[in-house]
């Protein structure tokens, strides 16, 4: 009975012993698993994050370069536009300015002039649209940006007491006060037109259908018969007007001494008529 007892006894011992090896090893397998979940977790993560930081810069890079091309064709189209006018009048920006009698030709608002040649410089005062304008310095900025809208060419000139700057692509040619009187092959004085000052002076103009030849300039119509008026528009060679009447200004200028009526887009103009050649009655 004794033995017995003490066989039992001892067996109990050595069975928990069994039972916490076991959970020892169980909880350890479960740990180390958990720990390879978590790495492969962590791989997982870090190859995303690769592949998030590969992809960002290469459609970074390739938004990059599509700004560029924009800016490009951008700049291109400025240029391609400013070169596919031939019209001295047209008020896109040339490739060369000279100083001389121009007129401010806006959509209608005033043009500033500031303090230098800079879009961001002071303005001194504002010119009304159409007035006569004398340019007597051109700066020419190479690093102006056109495709941004940056002014290129500048024009020094005078208005209101105030001398400064203002953008040339806003002011278009004077045609009737640009040809001046030059010195001809033979000595004499002549006008823009080939006549002899006095010779122009005494012609006796009289209505009818004449042709404008300036010489590639444009002629000014007018709203009064005189040099001073503000100008309404500007017509090229080869265009044929119809006068209806010719007055005689006090002008000493034979280039501006006799003006024509006309009637163009309802108005009621005035030309001058040295720069006229007869069609027809």
């Amino acid at each position: 009975m004794d033995e017995n007892n003490t066989r039992s006894n001892t067996g109990a011992p050595r069975a928990n012993t069994a039972s916490r090896t076991n959970s020892s090893a169980y909880r350890k397998s479960k740990k180390r698993e958990k720990q390879r979940a978590q790495l492969l977790l962590l791989c997982i993560f870090a190859f995303l994050l690769f592949l998030a930081i590969v992809f960002g810069a290469l459609f970074g890079n390739r938004s990059a370069v599509k700004n560029v091309e924009k800016e490009i064709e951008s700049v291109s189209a400025s240029q391609d536009a400013a070169s596919s006018t031939t019209e001295p009048e047209s008020t896109t920006q040339s490739s060369l300015y000279q100083s001389g009698a121009y007129i401010v030709d806006t959509d209608g608002s005033a043009l500033n002039m500031r303090k230098n040649h800079s879009i961001n410089s002071e303005p001194l005062t504002k010119i009304p649209n159409k007035t006569s304008v004398t340019v007597t310095e051109i700066f020419h900025d190479e690093n102006a940006s056109v495709g941004k809208g940056e002014i290129e060419y500048w024009g020094k000139c005078s208005y209101s007491g105030e001398t400064g700057w203002v953008a040339m692509k806003y002011l278009k040619k004077d045609a009737s006060a640009a040809p001046e009187n030059t010195t001809g092959a033979g000595g004499d004085d002549v006008t823009a037109n080939g006549d002899t000052s006095e010779a122009a002076a005494n012609t006796e103009y009289k209505p009818g259908r004449y042709s404008v030849e300036t010489g590639g300039w444009g002629l000014s119509m007018r709203y009064e018969p005189n040099k001073e008026s503000e100008a309404y528009d500007a017509v090229g060679d080869g265009e044929i007007l119809n006068i209806l009447e010719v007055v005689e200004s006090k002008s000493s200028d034979p280039d501006y001494r006799y003006w024509g009526k006309i009637e163009y887009d309802g108005e009621t103009l005035y030309v001058s008529m040295a720069y006229l050649e007869k069609v027809s009655d």
